[in-house]
């Protein structure tokens, strides 16, 4: 696998992501953690395995995605402005963005607008939409 490959797992109810640093290390965004860490590829995939989500386009761009992301070891995770797809983004396009999180967002609005019960709405808009996202 190419250094600076990202990688992607399932951690129910959303997708996760890292970025392959190499022999054997991927560092993410996670909870768990509390922030952007250095952990070993099996600890990342746990029992759900991985998939690859994107190439580096060359050695060189793979080199430079994993040298910003070391730049954010240590920075502390925020579910909502700074989470694994936030930091993947930030460290391969200088721009941070996660389509879970938009979608969430979309999803939580519109269930509480049509719903009954408003909270109930959130809930079930913002968990739907992240499904869907995965399509």
């Amino acid at each position: 696998m190419k250094t600076g490959t990202i990688l992607k797992t399932r951690k129910f109810p959303v997708t996760h992501y890292g970025i392959y640093a190499g022999n054997g290390f991927v560092i993410d965004n996670s909870p768990a953690d509390q922030g952007v860490t250095k952990r070993s590829l099996s600890e990342f995939a746990g029992s759900a395995g991985f998939a690859v989500h994107r190439f580096p386009a060359n050695s060189a761009e793979g080199q430079v995605w994993i040298s910003t992301a070391e730049r954010f070891l240590g920075r502390p995770y925020n579910a909502v402005s700074f989470n694994c797809e936030h930091f993947v983004s930030l460290a391969t396009t200088n721009k941070p963005s996660s389509k879970q999180v938009a979608a969430a967002s979309f999803g939580a609005l519109a269930g509480g607008l049509v719903s009954q019960r408003p909270i109930v709405g959130l809930l079930v808009g913002a968990f739907t939409a992240l499904q869907l996202a995965r399509l």
